[in-house]
């Protein structure tokens, strides 16, 4: 204001840093803001929290999940639930600048859903840490990290498209190779269920009405209400 500095560079970091840190994505399609809501950023996160969210342009909508005790903190997770330790984790250092250290979080398994893990060749049990969970059969880890390679890059392709013969084929493909709660797997999952809303050929393809049993198998297991189509 006549020509004078009314915020300095520092100023200027720290505000962008603080909306960044404590806003919310508008989850609505062909909406591309974010929104600061007071009450609502001073929730924590938690991966198994007692409550969700939803952001909209009318506002925020955030409710129990389950029963809560009396006292008990209420929490929101920071991030989509089905997304697994390792993407959560790199959100949240990039995005909110600290590590989770939930229970969650702290639990390689995932409460048993293993959502990294490849399928064994032998007995098709989840493999951790290149040993097979189930059977106990070693898998090389260039072998393992192959298979996920191969998978990210599959998933990718058959998510940025609608082709019903391509996601019939993928979906075989991909349920050979990793274990059923695979967090790309579900992904595909998710899109195929997204993708039967609009094809009624699909719709009742036998291939497919098995698709979202997993789904709501991992949700029940990790506490999601399976309603909650915004907490994918």
């Amino acid at each position: 204001e006549n020509g004078e500095i009314l915020f300095t560079e520092d100023d200027l970091d720290m505000g962008t840093g603080a909306l960044d840190t404590n806003s919310f994505k508008i989850q609505e399609p062909e909406v591309e803001c974010r929104a600061v809501f007071l009450t609502a950023s001073m929730f924590n996160n938690c991966c198994l929290p007692n409550c969700v969210r939803e952001v909209t342009r009318s506002g925020i909508n955030i409710r129990a999940a389950r029963d809560i005790a009396k006292g008990e903190e209420l929490s929101i997770c920071y991030t989509g639930l089905l997304t697994p330790n390792h993407i959560r984790r790199a959100i949240f250092e990039q995005t909110k600048h600290f590590t989770c250290a939930c229970s969650r979080c702290q639990d390689p398994t995932e409460l048993n859903t293993f959502p990294n893990s490849v399928s064994c060749p032998d007995c098709s049990g989840p493999v951790l840490n290149s040993r097979c969970h189930l059977c106990n059969e070693e898998l090389e880890s260039f072998r393992e990290n192959q298979i996920a390679t191969l998978c990210d890059t599959l998933v990718n392709r058959l998510t940025s498209g609608q082709d019903c013969d391509m996601l019939r084929n993928g979906l075989r493909k991909l349920e050979r190779l990793v274990w059923k709660f695979h967090y790309l797997l579900i992904k595909l999952k998710i899109h195929i269920i997204d993708h039967m809303e609009i094809c009624q050929e699909c719709a009742m393809c036998e291939e497919f009405s098995k698709v979202g049993d997993h789904v709501k198998e991992l949700k029940s297991l990790l506490g999601i209400d399976n309603h909650l189509q915004f907490e994918k």
